[in-house]
């Protein structure tokens, strides 16, 4: 009975806690990562769990339209375990990134406290892209059924290929899409500079070298990690689903050898 009440305690705090610290992120990041943490902040691991959660509500909700009305691309909850492979490793690669010493004046001493501290900005993304995507998609305000979407607008050449194609689409998801990822890359852009500036105690100007690093490296990787873990990696595996074969048999295989290898007649 203790662990049962300790356990909705702990989820209690983490509830309390973890809109706090998405608040703290962006407007005291001190509190988060700095010497005197908040007593009212979520730990990094579960801010990131709780934050992928929201993503993922978004993405079921995506999936759930697509598959329904036979659209185009839905992605499968392979898909979401390959998303939280790649947020990790990009992690990583960004840590990396932050001992050379020419992107901050004093390289990072503790791996994993930095990689925590990392983690925050791709929290307070994902947590933003989902509640924008699942907000939109309740209240889609300016999506008109048989009007065109942001993008439509925004770009005339997709325009024409859409409508030469004749592609079906839903205004209001792809709306909601659209905004949600604006909104999630805006958000992680102010996020990681405040989190850097804070956690390497930076000038408001000397913080900006180090954010356009580490989102240009990120942004690589998410591009290589595309190309090799969604589609060279599925391509690998359709290529071996078609060279499934039985195992020969033994005395056939044999037999047909020494045939090929007598001469005729």
């Amino acid at each position: 009975m203790e662990d049962l009440t300790g356990l909705f305690d702990s989820l209690l705090k983490l509830m309390v806690s973890f809109p706090t610290t998405i608040f703290h992120v962006f407007a005291s990041p001190d509190k988060v990562v700095g010497m005197e943490p908040n007593t009212l902040v979520s730990p990094p691991g579960a801010t990131l769990v709780v934050s992928f959660i929201i993503w993922y509500l978004s993405h079921s909700m995506e999936t759930k339209i697509k598959y329904a009305l036979d659209l185009p691309y839905a992605p499968s909850k392979t898909f979401v375990i390959r998303v939280f492979v790649v947020v990790t490793f990009v992690l990583l690669v960004q840590y990396l990134v932050l001992l050379i010493p020419s992107v901050v004046p004093v390289p990072p001493v503790d791996p994993v406290q930095t990689v925590k501290a990392l983690s925050y900005p791709v929290s307070v993304s994902m947590a933003i892209y989902g509640l924008v995507y699942l907000i939109y998609i309740l209240f889609p305000i300016g999506s008109k059924p048989h009007g065109m979407t942001a993008q439509e607008r925004l770009n005339g050449v997709f325009r024409k290929i859409r409508k030469e194609w004749g592609t079906k689409r839903i205004v209001a998801e792809e709306n909601a899409g659209s905004f949600a990822l604006l909104a999630g890359i805006l958000v992680y852009i102010y996020a990681l500079y405040n989190i850097l500036r804070v956690l390497f105690n930076l000038s408001f100007h000397k913080t900006i070298f180090p954010t356009i690093v580490l989102l240009i490296t990120s942004l690589l990787l998410m591009v290589l990690f595309s190309y090799i873990v969604f589609e060279r990696l599925d391509g690998l595996v359709d290529k071996l689903k078609s060279q499934k074969e039985a195992m020969p048999n033994k005395g056939n295989s044999g037999e047909e050898h020494h045939m090929q290898d007598t001469p005729d007649g």
